[in-house]
């Protein structure tokens, strides 16, 4: 495990930032404890996009200049959060750590939308991103489908995975316009790829049942279709008709040679 401490506030930024310290152990006392590996990933799917960057091996890069400095006093770019109750939300503690690891003088703004609410509410909120300057980009969790639903048509750019998966869990900005996108079935992919060996499904022929076909729950299963030897056969289970439906959707765009077996269920 490498120990990641503070920096100073005059120093390279964003992904260079980075590259540059995780060769060296830092002198300043250790805040956040994470592999090389994991930082750079954060860097890729969470904040690289905010910047108008995509991951890397996903895409051209378009680069941010190398060094940027911060001054205090300067008003803070912000990130949007929008949830249901924002204010509990884990994000809010671990977005300070994010920034300073990656040297961007930015905060994180809860927006809480109820569940259920009108379609207006969330284009209300998509708009008000879209006319405010120093929001550079909004973290979606809850409503990530009713954004897609209510308010893609906003979107200068929806990505290959927010059209397949009918959501927006990430926005971002690219030269002002905004930009739609579906992490998910990247970060899924990722964490099971920690858990599982790549070669598990060729070297076993086994099955894989997923329980839930939410956003997550989508996002497994495309990233288990896409693999180039996938499970023979993926089972999704749902007690929701509507989730389900817009699980079939997703997945219909998928070519895989795996079957998948979406199940509507009566109880959990």
């Amino acid at each position: 495990t490498y120990i990641l401490g503070p920096f100073s506030g005059h120093a390279p930024c964003g992904r260079d930032r980075l590259e540059e310290h995780l060769g060296r152990q830092p002198g300043a006392p250790a805040r956040v404890a994470v592999t090389p590996e994991l930082a750079l990933q954060v860097w890729d799917v969470l904040a690289g996009p905010l910047y108008g960057l995509e991951p890397r091996g996903l895409g051209p890069r378009r680069r941010r200049p190398a060094r940027c400095h911060y001054r205090i006093g300067w008003m803070r770019d912000r990130l949007c959060f929008i949830g249901v109750s924002t204010s509990g939300s884990s994000i809010m503690g671990l977005f300070p750590r994010w920034a300073e690891l990656l040297g961007l003088n930015a905060e994180v703004t809860g927006r809480d939308v109820p569940l259920g609410a009108p379609p207006e509410r969330f284009r209300d909120v998509v708009e008000e991103i879209a006319s405010t300057p120093r929001v550079r980009g909004a973290l979606v969790t809850t409503h990530k489908v009713d954004i897609f639903e209510h308010a893609h048509d906003l979107f200068a750019e929806v990505d290959p995975f927010a059209r397949l998966c009918g959501e927006v869990s990430c926005i971002s900005k690219r030269d002002g316009a905004l930009v739609a996108h579906a992490k998910d079935p990247i970060t899924a992919g990722r964490t099971l790829e920690e858990m599982i060996r790549r070669d598990h499904w060729e070297r076993t022929r086994g099955h894989a049942a997923c329980l839930g076909a939410g956003g997550a729950g989508i996002a497994i299963v495309l990233h288990l279709l896409g693999l180039e030897v996938p499970p023979e056969r993926i089972v999704l289970t749902d007690v929701d008709e509507r989730r389900m439906a817009a699980a079939k959707r997703a997945h219909a765009g998928a070519s895989s040679r795996s079957e998948v077996d979406h199940r509507l269920v009566s109880r959990p």
